[in-house]
């Protein structure tokens, strides 16, 4: 599920950049360094913004499960514990 997340996003990423830069083909006009440069910077601040928000649900999602797995855990090691005592008393019983 979450290696789903990140090569979708990846594509996204890829696609985004191609579709910026495809707006240039066939152009009469070579772009300045200076238009290259401010066009990169926003394309890599539109990505970082993504990319942050990407990592922060993706933390939230390993929080939640950390926390599931914990309640789990001490779920199991309750009914492990009322084996236990079922298993003493049969024992004695015996």
């Amino acid at each position: 599920m979450i290696g789903e997340d990140l090569r979708l996003t990846s594509r996204e990423i890829s696609d985004s950049w191609f579709e910026d830069r495809s707006h240039r083909i066939g152009a009469d006009v070579e772009p300045s360094g200076k238009d290259t440069a401010t066009e990169t910077n926003a394309f890599i601040d539109r990505i970082s913004v993504t990319s942050a928000k990407e990592i922060a649900k993706l933390i939230a999602e390993l929080q939640n499960l950390r926390d599931f797995l914990h309640s789990e855990g001490q779920r199991v090691h309750r009914e492990i514990s009322g084996y236990v005592h079922l298993n003493e008393a049969a024992v004695k019983a015996t």
